[in-house]
């Protein structure tokens, strides 16, 4: 019964959001340690994954922390970047293994390289428009600028003080400049048969 009622919430509420647009959506990435459970409270609906380069992933949750005022740490360590490796990012791959369903899975860097290219593949997943038009109005509207500016929006209108956005561009390599190669080796060969096989499993283009 409780289920039903925070589905009943929760598909309201996604109805409010949608407006007069088509297709509404949502994300975290903690849905992907619950494939199944989503999938028996909607079946069949459409999955997308973002997978990132895990060095690039560690430096951006670090500089996330270090925003939110959760880490006094300014600099990125080795004790920080192997505990998120072995507690989150490696369960995340895991996870994508266990799950027999369907999903699209792109990387962040083909998104970044060749966004026309990937974003058309998503809204081919999704059946919906995938003209020049429509692709080019996505770009626009997840722009860094507008992101941010739309963040700071946000705490405008709920009468909080103007504060810098805690959104970051997410540059591809960004690890280069917060890591050493010896750490960043590490990071590589402990994540690379858990990548191989879920990038081998969903196909993916990276």
């Amino acid at each position: 019964e409780f289920y039903r009622r925070m589905q009943r919430r929760y598909s309201d509420y996604c109805d409010r959001m949608r407006g007069d647009k088509k297709i509404v959506g949502e994300n975290t990435t903690d849905y992907v340690f619950h494939l199944d459970f989503i999938d028996r409270l909607y079946p069949g609906i459409k999955k997308v994954c973002s997978i990132r380069d895990p060095k690039d992933k560690i430096v951006s949750w670090h500089y996330s922390l270090v925003n939110k005022g959760r880490r006094s740490e300014k600099d990125l360590t080795k004790d920080f970047a192997l505990e998120y490796l072995k507690e989150r990012i490696i369960p995340e791959y895991e996870a994508l293994l266990a799950y027999s369903g369907s999903v699209l899975c792109i990387t962040y860097e083909k998104l970044v390289l060749e966004p026309e290219k990937t974003i058309k593949s998503v809204l081919e997943y999704l059946k919906m428009d995938t003209s020049l038009e429509i692709v080019a109005q996505m770009m626009e509207n997840a722009s860094f600028e507008k992101q941010t500016a739309r963040a700071e929006g946000i705490s405008r209108t709920r009468g909080e003080e103007k504060k810098t956005s805690q959104i970051r561009k997410g540059y591809v390599g960004d690890w280069k400049n917060n890591m050493t190669k010896e750490l960043a080796d590490m990071i590589d060969a402990m994540t690379f048969d858990v990548r191989m096989r879920a990038f081998a499993k969903y196909n993916v283009v990276y």
